[in-house]
């Protein structure tokens, strides 16, 4: 059975280490390729699929990361919006971009909230943030059939569906996400 392979993904501005980790998978893949035994899948990949590479989803909290914690350390998940303070220069400030897109948004408060100084605030409404309106339309304008967003924190890949752990997904696109 061949596996479909999807899109590299947007790292999170709160988790550094993805970016590290995305560059480090795309070396693997130009190195793998360009081998003089290249390697079968690295050059599959370059050959016959788009890759749509966002090195940062969140400039806001990636910076904000550098800022504060320049040595590392930096967690900040939400962007730079004014949502809990005059400033936007609080922790709580932001909002979480993972809780911005459409599908399925303000499920229910669970998995995001509606408080502006929440952790999980999924912002006004779905793709009220820049940076999820840039990732759902630079989706739309490569026609991407998956997307596969990478998380360094807790060693989580975030896969469709993922509103509810009892929410059901489809036999042929849940064979995707295992190995």
């Amino acid at each position: 059975k061949k596996k479909k392979h999807p899109p590299l993904p947007p790292p999170r501005g709160g988790e550094p280490q993805t970016l590290a980790c995305l560059l480090h998978v795309v070396r693997r893949l130009l190195e793998g390729a360009t081998a003089s035994k290249p390697h079968a899948l690295s050059a599959y990949l370059l050959k016959h699929r788009k890759l749509l590479i966002m090195p940062v989803a969140n400039p806001d909290g990636y910076a904000w990361n550098a800022a504060t914690s320049p040595r590392g350390g930096g967690m900040r998940r939400k962007n730079g919006l004014k949502t809990c303070s005059s400033t936007g220069s609080t922790p709580n400030d932001g909002v979480d971009v993972n809780r911005n897109f459409g599908f399925k948004w303000a499920y229910d408060n669970v998995g995001s909230s509606s408080r502006g100084c929440s952790e999980e605030y999924r912002g006004a409404g779905p793709f009220s943030e820049p940076e999820s309106r840039a990732i759902r339309d630079a989706a739309k304008s490569h026609a991407v059939g998956a997307i596969l967003h990478w998380h360094g924190w807790g060693n989580d890949l975030a896969f469709p569906f993922s509103y509810d752990f009892r929410a059901a997904m489809p036999k042929h696109e849940l064979g995707l996400f295992q190995e």
